[in-house]
């Protein structure tokens, strides 16, 4: 046990010996366009001429007499959706910080629909973050124009709803003139705003949202952090966490089967009600030992944690609807994960079939 600490305190000392000369050199860290990504590996269209990424429109497409709401489908989300690159990093690396490898046109062309997005302000720029606290240990991710640009343009070919969770803001706020001006300036006529009161998310119809003969998506842009639900802010784009009330959380595990019997736990319990949705967090957590190995290549990272817990998630999904666990009753709303690929697409339409009564 001493030889570990020691071997963790040696590696703290590194990172704190590279924060400090890594400061120094912050301005000069490049804030351009990440390199264009190939287009995905899979973007077969179905006998219905949609791409397979298109799952939302799909479904309404099939369902023409359905009026789906998002009580009844099931989203894929991102968690920390901006840190698929790493700039500014204070005592972390890709090991502790990384979440993500795709970059957000492939996110989206992977199927996530929902996206937990921290912003952060540096040097004029919005940036996304994965740290601690602010200004605490981790890394800065993409830019939040980079992020906001490429979700305009899947938007302006797919009719899909895409929605934003703004949380944990750092040297700015949900207030901030010039966030909110990235925003419309970025995403422009993509932002949902609402043109007659419904409380909650639970009630939202996808129809409504897309409108009844779409020439684009949409984007819905959630605040956190105690943001006032007023109904100007609503009529703006602008909405608070308020609407939407979850039941099931985050397991802060680092063992598998742990965050596995947490989650199965938490939705057992579930008793579904108007207007609560359920989400699975099915992410493992590097504790404070792991994340500090990280300095020195000490595995797991975050990755080698996903490539455990992401392949059994299906298994454990397809398990619950053949013994009924999941029915037209009750099954989760969201899944959030880390490192997500496309066959969640295939998760979120199975799940949301179930849950429109098919």
């Amino acid at each position: 046990m001493m030889k570990k600490n020691i071997v963790l305190l040696f590696a703290l000392i590194l990172l704190v010996t590279f924060s400090c000369k890594k400061e120094k050199t912050d301005i000069q860290d490049p804030i351009e366009n990440p390199t264009d990504p190939e287009e995905p590996t899979d973007t077969t269209s179905i006998d219905d001429g949609l791409p397979r990424y298109a799952w939302m429109s799909r479904l309404l497409k099939e369902n023409p007499n359905i009026d789906i709401k998002f009580s009844d489908i099931c989203l894929p989300g991102a968690h920390d959706a901006g840190m698929y690159v790493l700039r500014s990093c204070k005592l972390g690396n890709a090991c502790n910080t990384q979440t993500q490898e795709l970059n957000m046109k492939q996110q989206l062309e992977a199927g996530y629909r929902i996206f937990d997005l921290r912003p952060t302000l540096a040097g004029q720029k919005y940036f996304a973050y994965h740290y601690n606290e602010c200004g605490g240990v981790g890394c800065r991710g993409d830019l939040m124009e980079n992020i906001f640009n490429y979700t305009n343009e899947f938007l302006e070919k797919n009719n899909e709803v895409v929605i934003f969770l703004f949380d944990h803001f750092c040297q700015t706020s949900p207030d901030d003139i010039g966030f909110l001006n990235l925003l419309n300036s970025t995403l422009g006529d993509k932002i949902y705003k609402e043109s007659a009161y419904e409380e909650y998310f639970y009630d939202w119809s996808l129809r409504k949202i897309l409108g009844d003969h779409p020439k684009t998506g949409k984007v819905i842009l959630i605040f956190k952090e105690g943001y006032p639900n007023t109904p100007d802010r609503r009529k703006n784009g602008y909405f608070s966490e308020e609407i939407m009330q979850s039941v099931g959380g985050w397991s802060n595990k680092n063992i598998y089967q742990e965050l596995k019997q947490d989650q199965l736990r938490q939705y057992n319990q579930y008793q579904p009600a108007h207007p609560k949705t359920f989400l699975f967090s099915y992410q493992q957590t590097l504790d404070d030992t792991q994340s500090i190995a990280c300095a020195l290549n000490v595995k797991p990272s975050i990755k080698d944690l996903a490539l455990e817990t992401n392949p059994d998630f299906q298994v454990v999904i397809d398990s619950m609807i053949q013994v009924g666990a999941i029915n037209a009753q009750k099954h989760p709303n969201i899944f959030w994960l880390d490192f997500g690929e496309s066959w969640m697409i295939d998760v979120a339409t199975k799940i949301s079939e179930i849950g429109i009564g098919k």
